[in-house]
């Protein structure tokens, strides 16, 4: 068996400090990230969760489903479990942490959701940060770079073997 291979803290780390430059260039209090590919992107976990980036301070993954993988696939270091949506906002200001702006993954998150969201967050204005998002995971980090290399070599096997199976 595969041992898993984790996104280690200081490749997360940088990506959260990169989408926090962001915020504040944009003058956001925070993102609230939901979308499963930026969600891996920056928290290293994938489950059924919301991640909270405020423009300054650490992070908080709050999960619903799956917690113990989750706190398992994380480096993060504020993992909760969260049983209700409707919950996120007192966690958060329990947590000192504002979000009168809040930046939103709106180019990938139904209409019926964002309303959701719009009542959940009722003093909040929401913005969207998903193309943002994209043009930091366009730059692809040394340790990402030798991911692909990695994945690369084993599809250049693979090819490899192809003309040995071949028969006329």
């Amino acid at each position: 068996m595969t041992e898993m291979l984790y996104t280690p803290r200081t490749e997360i780390d940088a990506r959260v400090r990169a989408l926090q430059a962001t915020l504040d260039r944009l003058d956001l209090d925070g993102a609230l990230v939901v979308h499963h590919t930026n969600l891996f992107y920056l928290s290293g976990t994938s489950q059924a969760a919301h991640l909270f980036v405020p423009r300054a301070g650490a992070p908080v993954l709050m999960v619903r489903k799956s917690f113990a993988r989750a706190r398992r696939e994380s480096p993060l270091d504020e993992v909760l479990e969260v049983r209700s949506l409707k919950l996120i906002p007192d966690l958060l200001r329990e947590r000192g942490y504002r979000f009168d702006r809040l930046g939103l993954e709106l180019d990938v998150m139904p209409y019926t959701t964002w309303q959701f969201y719009q009542k959940v967050f009722a003093e909040t204005r929401m913005q969207d940060i998903g193309e943002p998002i994209r043009r930091l995971r366009a730059i692809k980090s040394d340790y990402e770079a030798g991911l692909l290399a990695g994945a690369c070599a084993v599809l250049d096997q693979v090819f490899a073997e192809v003309p040995s199976m071949l028969r006329a």
